[in-house]
């Protein structure tokens, strides 16, 4: 196998497909050409600089479930989350849930606190139930920030404690 240079002066075009002009570097790719080929190290720099996966990130927090209505910023994740999934729990009591927010589609699986190993789905990011309906504390993804999300708060009845709550949002 012999190895040589190809000179070519002009526009190089094939039997059939598109016209190569221009031999880019350009690691951006902003050019959005048709009729450039980009280096291997412009398409390189192009995939590390986007492709690097989808982000995540797991933390937790606490909510004082005596507290009226209201909203809670969790921030310090590093990114935009566009999903998350909850894991909660009242401290010290049975009250679970396991939820998952997208921002369009909250669904939970939550304790029912009618009888023991009993669950209801219920359409919230995170619900505790304190006693058989009568006392909640439910959660709302309601938006996806630059830094976190923002939880709103729904309290029925009058539920006492804290809610620790664990979550792996994905960005």
């Amino acid at each position: 196998m012999r190895h040589g240079k190809v000179k070519i002066e002009g526009d190089l075009t094939l039997d059939t497909g598109a016209t190569a002009d221009e031999i880019s570097t350009d690691g951006t790719l902003a050019g959005d050409s048709d009729t450039a080929v980009p280096t291997e190290k412009a398409v390189k720099t192009y995939v590390d600089a986007n492709a690097g996966g989808a982000s995540y990130k797991t933390g937790n927090f606490t909510r004082d479930t005596s507290l009226a209505t209201g909203t809670q910023a969790v921030t310090g994740l590093g990114f935009q989350p566009t999903a998350v999934i909850f894991f909660s729990l009242q401290i010290s009591t049975r009250e679970a849930s396991w939820g998952f927010d997208d921002g369009t589609s909250p669904l939970t699986l939550a304790d029912d606190q009618l009888s023991s190993g009993t669950y209801e789905i219920v359409f919230r990011s995170i619900y505790l139930e304190e006693t058989s309906g009568s006392a909640n504390y439910e959660g709302l993804v309601q938006s996806f920030d630059s830094d976190g999300f923002t939880m709103i708060w729904t309290k029925t009845g009058s539920p006492t404690g804290t809610a620790q709550i664990l979550y792996m949002a994905f960005g």
